[in-house]
């Protein structure tokens, strides 16, 4: 048996899993998430009024030894929160980062490729970046639209420094416009379309771990003058 649970704003996987008192993967295993799983991908970025089932809790019997202290640990608690860093289409490598989240501080340094990752609590939405003397960053957890969406391709575009045009769901010729540069860069025909090809490379490079493609061609801006993407406004986009 299962309960289903239609998603909220700002709620993904493992926070659900958190709150449920479930390891994530079982969760997104049940046969009653196959399609859901087929369609979102990643069980952290979904969309509100997606259906997720969550399945009944089993008893589970586990043989320890008598007369000692055991302590057992929720799988998938806590929850990886992973971000490349850019300066001028340069990853920034070994960059100091400072990043405050529900009143505890990360710190650290991104690795070779200008990544870094650290550990957070399923249920965290906001986060403050601070990389060295620059302004900080403010993430917001959870918020990422599915690339699925037209929402969640801008998303993704504007956080790679492709769009600068408002984040609503609408097309328009700067988002064409953006979806070209950002197919040329990949090697992909650059005809301004979002087809599968384009998501799927969207996906790879700002929700996987895949390096981002060396400059090939500059992205032109709306009026085609040829001038490079401009960087995404950090406090208005979503974090991965």
């Amino acid at each position: 048996m299962a309960a289903k649970h239609i998603v909220q704003k700002g709620e993904g996987l493992s926070k659900l899993a958190q709150r449920y008192g479930f390891a994530p993967e079982t969760i997104w295993d049940h046969p009653r998430n196959a399609e859901l799983k087929r369609l979102r991908r990643d069980g952290n970025i979904l969309l509100p009024g997606d259906e997720l089932w969550i399945p009944d809790k089993t008893p589970k019997d586990v043989a320890v030894p008598t007369g000692a202290r055991h302590r057992f640990r929720l799988k998938g608690v806590p929850a990886k929160f992973r971000l490349q860093v850019f300066k001028n289409e340069e990853p920034r490598r070994g960059l100091s980062y400072r990043l405050v989240v529900d009143g505890s501080e990360l710190k650290g340094t991104t690795d070779g490729d200008g990544f870094l990752e650290v550990y957070v609590s399923p249920g965290a939405e906001r986060g403050q970046l601070f990389l060295e003397d620059e302004r900080p960053v403010t993430i917001r957890f959870g918020s990422l639209v599915p690339a699925g969406e037209l929402l969640g391709v801008q998303n993704r575009l504007r956080n790679l420094g492709f769009f600068r045009g408002p984040c609503d769901g609408a097309s328009s010729r700067r988002l064409r416009s953006a979806v070209a540069a950002f197919q040329a860069r990949c090697g992909l025909p650059p005809t301004g379309e979002i087809d599968d090809a384009t998501r799927a490379r969207l996906r790879a490079i700002h929700d996987d771990k895949e390096v981002f493609p060396s400059n090939q061609a500059a992205p032109d801006d709306e009026q085609g003058t040829g001038e490079a993407a401009p960087s995404p406004s950090p406090d208005e986009e979503p974090g991965p």
